[in-house]
C-alpha cells in the first residue's frame, strides 16, 4: 500500500507539473516534474531480472553453409554490379537471392541441449494472464482504431499535396515507367528509394492518386502499431502492452505522419522491429534474432535520414552490454558479429552507393546542421536553445511548422506526457540495468537529431520520430509500476477495477487525440495552406479536363510536382503573355488558361479578346482564391482575329453608324455592287491591332481608288492617300501596334488595300495577311523591350519588341537581359512607389533616376523605391537580367492613395525620346477596392494586401542628420550597479521614467528623467516573475509596465516593480521580439518566429492575426499609431509596413535589413513622427507621416550621441531613448 500511495502522489504532482508547463510556468513545471519523477522512481519497482542465457545451440552444417553461400552471392552482386553502379538487373536479383539464403541459413540451428532453458528464454518477461481470445479481440479493436485514425477521410485530411510528397510520387512513376533500380536518389535533397518503390507498388495496385500514396504511409502506421505491441508484449504484461498500444494507435504525432507521403513514417516501424529482435537475441542468444535485428537496421537505413543515428546508439549499447555482462561476452560477440554481417549484407546496394557518392549522401545532413548557426553566432548558444526547445516539445510547445503539427501544440497528450516523463526519470534511476540503459541511449541518440538541427526548425517533429515507440514503452513502465503496486496492495484478483479505470482513461485520451487531429489540426487554416493548396487544386482541376485540351499555365505554377502528379503528365505550355495573348496559332481544340489570382489584367484582356470564354475563380473552403481559369472553345478563336469595321452612310461620321462587322484583311474591290457593304458614298473605320512579326524596316502601301484613306498606328498617322496609292517605309518593333484605318468611299469606289513587304524581302509587296490582324484592346500600351544575349545589356539587341506585359517573356535562352523603355503615366502629382520582384536582377529608372535597385544574382526577391512625380507622362526604363535557373519578373507600383498592384499596361506607352509625339490623355488613378468579398470586419492576410516581399533592399542611404539635443547617457557593459548587458527594449512613461530591458542581466532597470537609477527588478528563470530573455517593454494605459520575454514567449505586467501577472501563453507565440499597447489596452505583438503580428486583449485572448508562418516574413516590432494604423517592421525583407486593419488599406516603405535578434524597433512621437532603429547602420531613422524619410539620429561611432548598433527606441515626455546593445548603454535625446 505504501508504494501505491507514493506512486499516486507522484502522479498527482506530475499532473500539476504538466498543468504549470501548459500555463507557461516552465521553471516551476520542470521542478515539479523532477520532484514527481524522483518520488515515482523511489516507490516504483526496479526492472525485472534479465533471464539467464540458455546453452549455445550448434549451427547446423546445412545452415552455416547456406548462410555462407548467401553471403558469397551478395559479395558477387556487390563486386560485379553495385560497385560499378549497376544496381538493377542480375545484380539485384543475385543480391536478393543471396540475402534470402543468408537469412534462411541463420534460421537453421540445432536443437537446444536444454529445452526447458531455451523455452524460458523465449517467453516474455511477464507471463500471460489473459485468454488468447480476449487478447486477440482487444488487439483487433486497437487495430480498428489505428485503421480509422490513418485511413479515414484520407482524401481530405490533409488536403492537398506538398511538393516533397509529390516528388516522391513522381519518383514512383519513374520506377513504374521502367527506370533502373537505384538505392538512393537526389530527390528532396537526397533520400533512399525504398519508400518510393512502395509507393510505386500501391500505384500499380490502386491507380495513380494522392490517396494511393497516402495509403503507403497509413499502412506503415498501422503495421507499426502491430509491431509495437509485439515489442511491448515481449517486455511487459499483456494488459499493459494492450493499454500502451491503444494509446499509440491514436497518438496525434504518429497519426499526422501516417497520413503524409514522407518516408520517415517507416522509421518507428523499422526501429520497433529492430529492438524487438534485439531483445529476443539478447535473451535467447539465437542467431536468427541477431541477423533479423541487423536486417532491420539495414531496412531502417533505407528509410529516412534520421535513422543514421541508430547505428551509433546501438554501438554504444553493445559496448555497455559487453561491460555489464562479461560472463557471456563470447556468445554476445558472436551474435553482434552476425548482427553486423546481416546489416551489411542487407544494406549492400545502399552501402555501395554511399561509398561512390559520399558528398550526395551528406547533402541533406549538412543543410540541416545546427553548426551553421553555431558558426554564425560564434558560440554554442543555438545548441543550448535547441536543447531547451526539444525538452519542452513533448509537454509544452511542439513543432511550429503546420506541415508537421498543429503549430505550437505539444507533441503528446497531457496524460501521455505525464507518464512519459515519469518513465524516463525511472530509467535514469536504474540507468545501469539493461532495459533502462537501452531506453536512455535510445532517447539520447534520437533526440540529439532534433537538438542538432538548424535553429529555426527547432523543435522539429520529423527528425525525432524514432522516439515514438520509446515514448510508449516508457508509458508502459508507468502502467507496469502502478499495476504492480496495486497488485501488492490488493492482490491479483482485485486488479480488475484498476484495469477498468486505466482502460477508461486510455479511451478518453484516444478520443481526445482523434478529436484534436480531425476537428482541430486537420481543419486549421495554417495546416490547410501547408500542403500546396493552389497547385494541388490546379492538378485536381486539370485531371478532370479532356486530353485534347491545350493548357497554358502561369509560370508561377509551371513544373510544380503536385500539378504534374495529380494532373498527370500531359502537355502543358508555360504561359508567355507576349506570345500567347492573343493566341497567334490557335490550337486544334479548346484552350485553357490558368492564372494567378493577381493576374486581373491578363484575365480582363482574355475576356475582351474572347468574350464567349468561360471564367471561373477557384476558391478553397475558407473563401480564399486559389487560381483563375479561362476556357476558350475552338470555335471562339476567331473572335480575337481580324479587325472590327464600323460603317456610316455617307462620308460623314456625325450620324450613328448603320452597321458593324468583322474583316479578316484589308483587300477589297468595291467596284461592283455585290462587293459594296453600303451604297456609295459611305465611310468605314477598321480598328484593331497589327502584329509585327519581327523588328525591321517595313514597306507599307495603302491603296484607295475612288476614295480617301488614312492609316493610323498608335493614333499617329502613318499613311494617307486619296484616289491612288501611297507607300512609306517604317521602322517597326515586333509586337502589336494599335491600328485604325479611316476610309471614305466616293461615288465610284474601287480597290482598298493595305499591303506590306517584309524587311528581308522589301520588293515583295503583298496584302497584309489575316494572321496579322487582331481585335486586341490596348495594343498601344506597354513598353518597348530590347532583348540581349548577354546578362548585362551589352552588345546588339537580338530582338526588339513591344511588350504589353513586363514578364520574363521566354524569347531568349539564359543567360540574357531585357531593357524596357517607354513612358509611365502619373495621373496626379504625388509620391509613387515602384517595385520589382525578379529572379535574377532588375532595376527601375524613372526620369533617369534610379528608383528600384534589385540587382544581383538571386532568387525571386522583391525590392522597391519611391519617387515624387508631377502629373503627366514620365520616362521609364526597366532592366531585367536572367543568369540561369528559374525566371521571374514583375513590375509593381503604388500610386498616391492607392494600393500595391502589378503596374497595369494602360499606364505604360512604348514611346522613346521626348514628348514631341502626342500621347493620349492620362488614365485616371486606379481605384483601391478591397478584395472581393472582403468586409470591414475581416482581417486580411499580409500577402493579400501587399505584394510578395521575401527579400527587399532595405537600403535607405544616408539621410540628413537631425540636430536633436543629447540629454544624457546611462550604462556600461557589466552586471553591477549602473551597468547593462546587451540592453534591448526601452519605454518611457508619462512621468519621464525610462525603463530598460537589461537582457543579458535578466532584469528591468528603471531610470528617472535625469538618468539616475531608481529601481531594478527581475531575475533569471523560467517561472512567473522571472526573465529568460527580457526583450521589449511598453507602458499600458493604466501605467503598468509590460515586459516581453522572447524566450518564455509571454508578456509580464509589473506595478511599481511588483509582479502583477502575465499574458500571452495561449497565443502560441514563437520568439516574439517586439510589441506595443494601444490606448484601449489591446496588445499588438510581433510574433517573429510565427511570421505574423498578433492582436490580443488585456486578458491574452487573440482578437486578430496578420500574416502567418506560411506567408513568409519575420516582423520584429509592431506599433499602434494614430487613427488606428498598425506599423510593423520586417528586417529579413527590409520592409516597413503600415496597415489599416479595419479596411485593408496599406502602405509599405523600405526599411533597414538586420537579423531578428539585433533587430529594428519602432516608436512614435505625439505629432505622428515615426522612429525606426537601423541596427546595422547604428542610427535611428525618422519618418514624417506617410513614411517619408525625414532624417536620422546618431550614426556609427562610440562617442556621445553615436551608436555601434541601435536596437530599442522609445518616445515620450519630450524625450527619445535609444539602446545600444554593443556599447551597453541608453542614450536619451530631447524633443
Amino acid at each position: 500500500m505504501r508504494s501505491l500511495v507514493g506512486l499516486l502522489i507522484a502522479l498527482t504532482l506530475a499532473a500539476f507539473a504538466q498543468k504549470w508547463l501548459g500555463e507557461g510556468q516552465i521553471d516551476a513545471g520542470m521542478a515539479m516534474y523532477l520532484l514527481a519523477g524522483a518520488l515515482f522512481a523511489w516507490f516504483a519497482a526496479g526492472p525485472r531480472a534479465w533471464p539467464q542465457l540458455p546453452p549455445r545451440r550448434d549451427w547446423d552444417r546445412l545452415g552455416w553453409a547456406t548462410a555462407l553461400g548467401g553471403a558469397l552471392l551478395v559479395g558477387v552482386a556487390t563486386a560485379g554490379g553495385f560497385a560499378r553502379e549497376q544496381y538493377g538487373g542480375w545484380a539485384f536479383w543475385v543480391w536478393l537471392g543471396g540475402l534470402a539464403l543468408f537469412f534462411a541459413g541463420s534460421w537453421m540451428d540445432a536443437p537446444s541441449s536444454d529445452p526447458d532453458a531455451a523455452a524460458r528464454a523465449e517467453r516474455p518477461f511477464y507471463p500471460g494472464v489473459m485468454r488468447r481470445r480476449s487478447v486477440l479481440l482487444a488487439l483487433a479493436l486497437i487495430l480498428a482504431v489505428a485503421l480509422f485514425a490513418r485511413f479515414h477521410a484520407l482524401d481530405l485530411y490533409p488536403h492537398g499535396l506538398q511538393s516533397d510528397e509529390a516528388n516522391n510520387g513522381l519518383d514512383a512513376l519513374k520506377w513504374l515507367s521502367g527506370a533502373g533500380y537505384t538505392p538512393y536518389a537526389e530527390t528532396n535533397e537526397g533520400q533512399a528509394t525504398l519508400f518510393t518503390y512502395l509507393i510505386a507498388l500501391y500505384i500499380h495496385c490502386f491507380g495513380q492518386s494522392v490517396v494511393a500514396m497516402r495509403m503507403v504511409s497509413a499502412t506503415a502506421g498501422v503495421l507499426m502499431v502491430l509491431a509495437f505491441y509485439a515489442l511491448a508484449r515481449e517486455l511487459y504484461d499483456q494488459r499493459v502492452a494492450l493499454l500502451s498500444t491503444a494509446l499509440l494507435a491514436a497518438d496525434r504525432w504518429h497519426v499526422t505522419f501516417s497520413r503524409i507521403v514522407y518516408e520517415l513514417i517507416l522509421v518507428p516501424l523499422a526501429l520497433s522491429l529492430q529492438i524487438w529482435f534485439l531483445i529476443k537475441a539478447l535473451k535467447t542468444g539465437r542467431r536468427r534474432w541477431w541477423v533479423l535485428s541487423g536486417g532491420m537496421l539495414a531496412l531502417g537505413l533505407n528509410t529516412y535520414t534520421a535513422y543514421r543515428v541508430v547505428p551509433f546508439f546501438m554501438l554504444a549499447y553493445f559496448a555497455y552490454w559487453l561491460v555489464a555482462h562479461p560472463s557471456r561476452w563470447r556468445r554476445d560477440l558472436e551474435g553482434m558479429a552476425l548482427f553486423l554481417v546481416g546489416a551489411l549484407l542487407a544494406a549492400a546496394p545502399l552501402a555501395a552507393y554511399v561509398v561512390r557518392h559520399w558528398a550526395i549522401f551528406l547533402i541533406r545532413m549538412n543543410r540541416i546542421s545546427v553548426f551553421r548557426d553555431v558558426e554564425a553566432a560564434g558560440s554554442y548558444a543555438p545548441i543550448f536553445s535547441n536543447l531547451h526547445k526539444v525538452l519542452l516539445m513533448f509537454n509544452a510547445q511542439g513543432d511550429m511548422a503546420a506541415l508537421n503539427n498543429l503549430p505550437g501544440a505539444p507533441m503528446l497528450h497531457a496524460v501521455v506526457g505525464v507518464m512519459f516523463v515519469l518513465g524516463l526519470i525511472w530509467a535514469v534511476r536504474w540507468f545501469w540495468k539493461p532495459l533502462p540503459a537501452l531506453y536512455l541511449l535510445w532517447f539520447g541518440g534520437v533526440a540529439s537529431l532534433a537538438v542538432l538541427t538548424v535553429a529555426h526548425e527547432a523543435p522539429n517533429a520529423r527528425r525525432p520520430i524514432g522516439l515514438i515507440p520509446l515514448i510508449y514503452l516508457l508509458v508502459a513502465v508507468a502502467f507496469t509500476d502502478l499495476w504492480l503496486a496495486w497488485r501488492r496492495a490488493f492482490g491479483e484478483k482485485r486488479t480488475r477495477p484498476l484495469f477498468a479505470l486505466l482502460t477508461a482513461l486510455v479511451i478518453i485520451v484516444m478520443g481526445a487525440n482523434l478529436n484534436a487531429y480531425f476537428r482541430v489540426q486537420a481543419v486549421d487554416p495554417a495546416v490547410w495552406y501547408a500542403y500546396s493548396p493552389e497547385e494541388s487544386a490546379i492538378g485536381e482541376y486539370l485531371a478532370q479536363q479532356p486530353d485534347d485540351l491545350t493548357i497554358y499555365l502561369d509560370p508561377q505554377y509551371y513544373g510544380h510536382a503536385a500539378i504534374r502528379f495529380i494532373g498527370g503528365e500531359r502537355p502543358i505550355i508555360p504561359l508567355n503573355p507576349a506570345e500567347h495573348i492573343p493566341l497567334r496559332q490557335p490550337p486544334a481544340g479548346d484552350a485553357l488558361f490558368i492564372l494567378e489570382p493577381k493576374e486581373h489584367e491578363l484575365l480582363a484582356m482574355l475576356q475582351q479578346l474572347y468574350p464567349t470564354g468561360a471564367f471561373e475563380s477557384h476558391q478553397d473552403r475558407y473563401g480564399r482564391t486559389l487560381f483563375l481559369s479561362y476556357r476558350i472553345s475552338a470555335s471562339a478563336f476567331a473572335e480575337a482575329q481580324g479587325l472590327t469595321v464600323t460603317y456610316w452612310a455617307g462620308t460623314e461620321r456625325t450620324q450613328s453608324p448603320v452597321r458593324r462587322a468583322k474583316a479578316a484583311i484589308i483587300d477589297f474591290d468595291f467596284a461592283t455592287p455585290d462587293a459594296q457593304p453600303l451604297l456609295p458614298p459611305f465611310a468605314a473605320t477598321y480598328e484593331g491591332a497589327l502584329l509585327i512579326p519581327a523588328f525591321g524596316e517595313y514597306r507599307l502601301a495603302l491603296t484607295a481608288e475612288g476614295g480617301r484613306a488614312a492609316l493610323f498606328l498608335d493614333d499617329q498617322e502613318a499613311l494617307s492617300v486619296e484616289d491612288g496609292e501611297v507607300e512609306r517605309t517604317l521602322s517597326l518593333a515586333a509586337g502589336f501596334q494599335a491600328l485604325r484605318l479611316a476610309y471614305e468611299a466616293g461615288e465610284h469606289p474601287g480597290v482598298l488595300r493595305l499591303a506590306w513587304a517584309y524587311p528581308d524581302a522589301p520588293d515583295l509587296l503583298q496584302p497584309i495577311p489575316a494572321g496579322a490582324f487582331f481585335t486586341l484592346p490596348g495594343a498601344s500600351n506597354g513598353l518597348l523591350g530590347y532583348y540581349y544575349r548577354s546578362p548585362d545589356w551589352t552588345g546588339e539587341p537580338m530582338r526588339i519588341q513591344r511588350d504589353l506585359f513586363i514578364a520574363p517573356n521566354d524569347a531568349v535562352d539564359s543567360p540574357y537581359s531585357v531593357r524596357w523603355v517607354g513612358k509611365v503615366a502619373a495621373p496626379e502629382a504625388g509620391a509613387y512607389v515602384f517595385g520589382t520582384r525578379s529572379d535574377d536582377g532588375s532595376f527601375v529608372y524613372v526620369d533617369g533616376q534610379l528608383v528600384v535597385d534589385n540587382g544581383g544574382r538571386h532568387g525571386a526577391e522583391y525590392r522597391e523605391g519611391a519617387i515624387e512625380l508631377s502629373q503627366g507622362w514620365h520616362d521609364i526604363q526597366v532592366l531585367y537580367s536572367d543568369m540561369g535557373g528559374s525566371r521571374a519578373m514583375e513590375l509593381w507600383w503604388r500610386p498616391p492613395g492607392g494600393r500595391d498592384a502589378l503596374l497595369p499596361s494602360r499606364y505604360l506607352r512604348p514611346v522613346e525620346g521626348d514628348l514631341s509625339q502626342s500621347l493620349p490623355a492620362l488614365p485616371p488613378i486606379p481605384p483601391s477596392p478591397r478584395p472581393d468579398g472582403q468586409s470591414k470586419d475581416q482581417r486580411l492576410p499580409i500577402d493579400e494586401i501587399m505584394p510578395p516581399a521575401p527579400s527587399a533592399s532595405g537600403d535607405l542611404g544616408e539621410l540628413p542628420a537631425l540636430d536633436w539635443p543629447l540629454l544624457w547617457t546611462y550604462g556600461s557593459c557589466g552586471s553591477g550597479a549602473d551597468q547593462l548587458l546587451h540592453p534591448a527594449g526601452v519605454a518611457i512613461d508619462e512621468a519621464g521614467r525610462v525603463y530598460v530591458a537589461d537582457t543579458g542581466n535578466h532584469r528591468v532597470v528603471a531610470l528617472d528623467e535625469r538618468g539616475e537609477r531608481i529601481d531594478v527588478w527581475g531575475e533569471a528563470g523560467d517561472g512567473a516573475g522571472q526573465f529568460a530573455e527580457v526583450f521589449d517593454i511598453a507602458i499600458a494605459p493604466d501605467g503598468a509596465v509590460a515586459v516581453l520575454d522572447a524566450a518564455r514567449q509571454v508578456i509580464s505586467l509589473w506595478d511599481e516593480g511588483e509582479f502583477a501577472g502575465e499574458m500571452g501563453r495561449d497565443l502560441a507565440l514563437y520568439h516574439p521580439r517586439g510589441f506595443d499597447v494601444s490606448p484601449n489596452g489591446d496588445f499588438y505583438i510581433a510574433d517573429t518566429g510565427g511570421g505574423r503580428v498578433v492582436q490580443a486583449d488585456a486578458q491574452g485572448v487573440m482578437l486578430a492575426a496578420f500574416g502567418g508562418p506560411d506567408q513568409g516574413g519575420q516582423p520584429t516590432d509592431a506599433l499602434f499609431g494614430p487613427e488606428g494604423f498598425l506599423y510593423a517592421v520586417d528586417p529579413t525583407a527590409g520592409v516597413l509596413w503600415m496597415l489599416q486593419p479595419e479596411t485593408g488599406a496599406s502602405q509599405r516603405a523600405s526599411g533597414p535589413k538586420a537579423n531578428t535578434v539585433e533587430s529594428p524597433h519602432l516608436a512614435m512621437l505625439p505629432e505622428g513622427i515615426l522612429l525606426l532603429t537601423d541596427p546595422e547602420g547604428g542610427r535611428v531613422l525618422v519618418f514624417e507621416a506617410g513614411m517619408t524619410p525625414l532624417g536620422q539620429l546618431g550614426g556609427k561611432g562610440a562617442g556621445e550621441g553615436r551608436f555601434n548598433r541601435t536596437l530599442g527606441v522609445a518616445a515620450g515626455a519630450g524625450m527619445v531613448a535609444v539602446t545600444d546593445p554593443d556599447l551597453c548603454r541608453v542614450t536619451v535625446f530631447g524633443r
